[in-house]
């Protein structure tokens, strides 16, 4: 129990709503008197360094995955910038492309076929009966 919430229920004096505790699991000083009633930290450095923290970790949490999404994205493109449009999945997983991990999978009704995305880059199967020829696809 904090100091100033003793004292107050000792006192039985009603608490000042403008004596805070910051938020920052790191901040020093921890009470603060607030300019405003929904002030949080008592500093925007301090409220910074907490979102920052925060974001660290939702990252950390996709940091593999998004990995794996951004190299096979930067192997389509350069398929795609060579024009190498038609390849096969051997010849991509050769370079450690991974057809598992992509950004959406979309139904193109104007081909009848569904696409799987890696960013604006897609792979589309042309041919039915091999599960293993693609053309690459940019998205427009």
């Amino acid at each position: 129990m904090e100091s100033t919430e003793f004292l107050n229920k000792i006192t039985n004096k009603p608490r000042d709503p403008f004596q805070k505790i910051c938020k920052y699991r790191f901040c020093e000083k921890k009470e603060f008197n607030a300019d405003r009633l929904n002030q949080e930290y008592c500093c925007y450095d301090h409220k910074k360094k907490e979102n920052n923290f925060k974001a660290k970790i939702d990252r950390d949490k996709t940091k593999r995955i998004d990995f794996y999404i951004k190299k096979n994205r930067k192997i389509l493109e350069k398929k795609y910038k060579e024009g190498k449009i038609e390849v096969t999945l051997d010849e991509l997983e050769s370079q450690g492309f991974i057809y598992d991990y992509h950004t959406e999978t979309k139904k193109e009704t104007n081909l009848n076929i569904r696409v799987q995305f890696y960013y604006e880059y897609g792979l589309v199967r042309y041919d039915k009966e091999s599960l293993n020829n693609f053309k690459i696809w940019k998205k427009q």
